[in-house]
């Protein structure tokens, strides 16, 4: 099955494409930037709203590979690749878990969709409508914890190499009254995960667009 959750993400992107389609912006602290380009540009990411058959062909999709599977137009005036990574909270800062690589966008403007597993530190898979992209396996998640997940709902404004987060999943004990509750995070806990601290763990997902004219080094701190 898993060999075949990237030509699944092809062809519904493909089919959802064809259905067609249709403004919060996060904190700005660390670790927004990745890398330093030459000429960044601004890019647009945002949630397709789906209606009719699209949705039902994003329903069925997503029943089939199981997780949450996000369909994502982004808006770029020179995008060469797109990146995903994924980090887990360690000691009050983001990890990085994956090694990151940029699957080349077939276009400037255009459309993905992201799979991700129940837990999302357990991998991804990227799919373009060309039947490009990749995938990340992960490592699995033991937990008996319950969990909360956030995912990108709206639409939002960054530069090229800037972190975009597109999910948030927090596991913690049951909440209990005048306790802790996470329920209420947004994307704006990857810039700001203080309030994250005292949760059991804590994982985050985020696209990152890299222009053509990208030529600065990687951040090591996030490579």
């Amino acid at each position: 099955m898993k060999k075949l959750i990237p030509l699944l993400l092809a062809l519904a992107l493909v089919l959802l494409t064809a259905c067609g389609a249709d403004t919060p912006t996060p904190a700005s602290t660390a670790p927004v930037k990745v890398w330093d380009e030459a000429s960044p540009v601004p890019v647009t990411v945002s949630l397709r709203e789906l209606e009719g058959d699209a949705a039902e062909v994003y329903s069925f999709t997503e029943s089939a590979l199981g997780g949450t599977t996000l369909l994502l137009d982004y808006e770029c005036g020179n995008a060469a690749a797109i990146q995903v990574r994924v980090y887990a909270l360690k000691n009050g800062a983001w990890e990085l878990l994956n090694t990151p690589a940029g699957s080349a966008a077939p276009a400037s403007d255009g459309s993905f969709l992201l799979n991700l597993p129940n837990c999302i530190a357990e991998g991804y898979n990227l799919a373009f409508s060309d039947g490009s992209g990749q995938e990340w396996p992960g490592d699995s998640v033991k937990t008996d914890t319950v969990n909360y997940i956030w995912q990108f709902d709206g639409s939002v404004e960054a530069m090229t190499g800037e972190n975009i987060p597109v999910a948030i999943q927090v596991y913690d004990t049951a909440p209990e009254p005048g306790g802790s509750d996470f329920t209420g995070i947004g994307g704006g806990a990857f810039f700001n995960p203080e309030g994250l601290n005292a949760c059991t763990a804590a994982y985050a997902v985020t696209v990152v667009i890299q222009s053509q004219d990208y030529t600065g080094p990687v951040n090591p701190d996030y490579m």
